[in-house]
């Protein structure tokens, strides 16, 4: 939505580019806020493997570290999820058109066929 090709080959209108807008400022908090914990979890697993400590505090942090990683992956989705709510059926498409062209240019594989979409 920030990118002027992507608005102008959608067809995105000003209204659903500030909603857009709008639903990334305000979870960007939250997603920061998680990359930052997840950060600060790895540091103390890898800490914890380095210092060869006991199988129940590895696996307790391991349990803190994927905690965090569902939530933020959760957020992620939802971010996504409500992004695509506010786009039509036609500019759902045109979306997955572009996103396709641009991982072939790049040289990466397709996305899943039932994979969701990140706009």
């Amino acid at each position: 939505w920030r990118d002027d090709r992507y608005q102008q080959h959608m067809g995105l209108t000003s209204d659903q580019v500030s909603r857009l807008e709008a639903i990334w400022q305000a979870a960007l908090p939250e997603l920061r806020k998680g990359r930052d914990d997840l950060d600060r979890q790895e540091a103390e697993l890898s800490r914890l493997i380095e210092a060869n400590a006991d199988e129940t505090v590895v696996t307790r942090q391991v349990d803190k570290v994927e905690a965090i990683r569902a939530h933020l992956n959760k957020t992620r989705t939802m971010l996504i999820w409500h992004h695509r709510q506010l786009l039509t059926p036609e500019q759902r498409t045109k979306l997955k058109g572009m996103r396709d062209q641009d991982r072939a240019r790049a040289g990466a594989p397709p996305p899943p066929a039932s994979g969701g979409q990140r706009p």
